[in-house]
C-alpha cells in the first residue's frame, strides 16, 4: 500500500548489507507528506510481526472503499509511529547512525499496547491446557515423564495469572509481549499433545511411526 500511494520502490536505493537486520529492529519506510491518515493507519497494521493483529483483505477492501482523505499526515511526528522499546537508544544508534542510506526510514512501533481482552483470551487457554492435565487420568505410559511435564505446566500458567495482579499490569499489554504469549501458549499446545501422544499406547505408535 507504501508502493501504491508513493508509486515508488519500498526500499529504493536503501540496500545495505544490514538492511535485514535494521527491517527486524523495525525499520519501515516514512509516511509521505498528505497521506490520509486513516489510509497510513490500514498498512502501517499491515505491518504487524505477529500475523494474528494484520487486518484480514475483506477489511482492508471495506476501509478502503469507505476512506476519509481528511486528516492528512502533515510531517508531525505523532507518538504511536515511535518505538518505545527500552533500548530505543541503541536501536536508532543503529538503525540511523551507522549510513545515510536509512536516514529518511522510520522506526515502526512493535510496542503499541494491545487490548487486555487479547491476554485474556490467551491466559484463558492456558488455564485450559492446565486443567486438561489435572484432570487427564488415561496415563497408560511413561507416568513419570508425563507427571513432570505437567508440573512443569502448572507452574508456568500459575506465573502467566500472577501478571494480571500486578499493579502494572497494563504496562505488559505491548505488542511485543502478546507475540510471547502467543508462542509460550503454542509451547503449551504441543506439551499437551505430546503428554497424550506418550501417555497412550494407541497413539504412543502412531506417533512412534510417525
Amino acid at each position: 500500500m507504501w508502493e501504491t500511494y508513493t508509486c515508488r520502490s519500498p526500499l529504493e536505493g536503501k540496500l545495505s548489507s544490514d538492511l535485514t537486520h535494521k527491517l527486524c529492529l523495525g525499520l519501515r519506510e516514512k509516511r509521505e507528506i498528505g497521506m490520509p491518515m486513516q489510509y497510513i493507519d490500514i498498512y502501517e497494521k499491515c505491518w504487524s510481526p505477529d500475523p494474528s493483529l494484520r487486518p484480514e483483505i475483506s477489511e482492508i477492501l471495506y476501509r478502503l472503499k469507505n476512506l476519509i482523505e481528511e486528516p492528512i499526515y502533515m510531517g508531525i511526528d505523532i507518538p504511536s509511529t515511535e518505538t518505545s522499546y527500552p533500548n530505543r537508544e541503541i536501536l536508532s544508534n543503529t538503525v540511523v547512525q551507522q549510513d545515510d542510506l536509512t536516514s529518511e526510514m522510520q522506526l515502526f512501533n512493535f510496542s503499541e499496547l494491545i487490548p487486555s481482552d487479547s491476554f485474556s483470551l490467551l491466559i484463558e487457554k492456558a488455564c485450559q491446557i492446565e486443567n486438561f492435565y489435572n484432570s487427564y487420568n488415561n496415563m497408560q505410559l511413561n507416568q513419570r515423564t508425563c507427571k513432570q511435564l505437567g508440573r512443569y505446566i502448572i507452574k508456568a500458567v500459575s506465573a502467566v495469572k500472577v501478571l494480571q495482579c500486578q499493579d502494572n499490569y497494563d504496562e505488559f499489554l505491548t505488542l511485543e509481549n502478546h507475540i510471547s504469549l502467543c508462542k509460550f501458549l503454542k509451547n503449551l499446545k504441543d506439551i499437551k499433545n505430546f503428554i497424550e501422544d506418550i501417555s497412550q499406547i494407541r497413539k504412543l505408535i502412531v506417533f512412534i511411526q510417525e
